[in-house]
């Protein structure tokens, strides 16, 4: 089978506490409401204690792929699982609480299977490209998150 990798870290400080960003990241049947549209997302499926829960992504310009929510440590870690028909591997959500908010980071650590996938792999940066729309992703989180709590970073004793 022919595949091309993908792999990607996206880190940013988000002025909230871990324990303020979870409920939004947990929230697998909430995404539809602040996921940016250039990464058009249907939920597939939710699970009372999440794991299981899955949704569909189709990123502008590109096809559709699903993630399905392997494990969670709350307010810590959120892991994902890429089951295949296009993208195989794994994603992982983490969260640490850092000066100023909670670094969130997002690594991704998959393979895009087929001829077109390795093609594309060979003439763009596939990483980057997953990057940029994460950024977006991080943006909307630090959005909805702000929405949700009604204020800013509260620090944690």
């Amino acid at each position: 089978m022919l595949t091309t990798p993908i792999r990607a870290v996206d880190e940013r400080v988000l002025p909230f506490a871990p324990d303020q960003i979870w409920p939004v990241l947990a929230d697998v049947n909430g995404y539809p409401q602040w996921y940016p549209p250039s990464l058009q997302l249907n939920v597939r499926a939710v699970t009372a204690d999440g794991i299981g829960s899955e949704v569909e992504l189709r990123p502008r310009g590109g096809r559709a792929f699903r993630c399905r929510v392997e494990s969670l440590e709350a307010p810590r870690r959120l892991r994902l699982r890429y089951p295949g028909d296009f993208i195989v591997g794994t994603g992982e959500w983490r969260l640490e609480a850092a000066p100023g908010g909670t670094r969130m980071a997002y690594e991704i650590d998959v393979v895009a299977t087929g001829r077109l996938a390795v093609l594309l792999g060979w003439l763009l940066p596939l990483g980057k490209i997953h990057s940029k729309f994460m950024h977006e992703v991080l943006a909307s989180l630090e959005r909805e998150t702000g929405r949700r709590v009604g204020s800013k970073f509260v620090a944690l004793n």
